[in-house]
């Protein structure tokens, strides 16, 4: 089975995230749904009695562990935030990105899905229908992935080199 990964913010900046979660399950009928609720007490409560009449859900609330769920994902559906699309760039994951706020959210979608790596689902009701073209397509989920690979940039080194260099002339200061 597939596993769609949803992590998607506030119901605010995303739409209802209970209700694209049930319209995901309802399209994507082999795929298995996790749901990253964060600390938002409320939508896990609502998650968990969705999940409590659909095996396929799995409600989880804040963990740290969330870089491990993106990797054994097929895709990520999330807000454009940096640091959730960096994590999935980095793991080579494919996105469907939800509803980009104006700024650093809507810049970031119209890059990663210039470049291949996401696709923007403008409006709620575009969600599940995305993540099941793309679930059904392994091509294009390949591609999506690829790319996002490909846009992964490692940059520990360089950070590393760049901080050591500024301590070093600090302290011949």
């Amino acid at each position: 089975k597939k596993i769609v990964l949803l992590a998607g913010g506030t119901d605010f900046t995303c739409g209802p995230i209970a209700k694209t979660a049930q319209e995901i399950l309802r399209a994507c009928r082999n795929a298995f749904l996790v749901v990253l609720a964060g600390r938002d007490k409320k939508l896990l409560t609502k998650l968990g009695q969705i999940a409590a009449t659909n095996p396929r859900l799995k409600p989880l609330g804040f963990t740290d562990r969330a870089h491990e769920l993106v990797e054994v994902a097929s895709l990520m559906v999330t807000k454009a935030g940096g640091i959730t699309t960096a994590e999935c760039l980095a793991k080579g994951r494919a996105m469907v990105l939800l509803r980009p706020v104006p700024g650093h959210e809507s810049g970031n979608a119209e890059y990663l899905a210039r470049q291949g790596a996401a696709v923007v689902a403008r409006k709620n009701d575009d969600v599940a229908e995305t993540v099941r073209g793309l679930l059904a397509d392994q091509n294009a989920l390949k591609k999506l992935s690829e790319n996002a690979r490909r846009l992964h940039k490692p940059a520990t080194r360089t950070i590393t080199e760049a901080i050591r260099r500024i301590c070093d002339e600090i302290a011949r200061r």
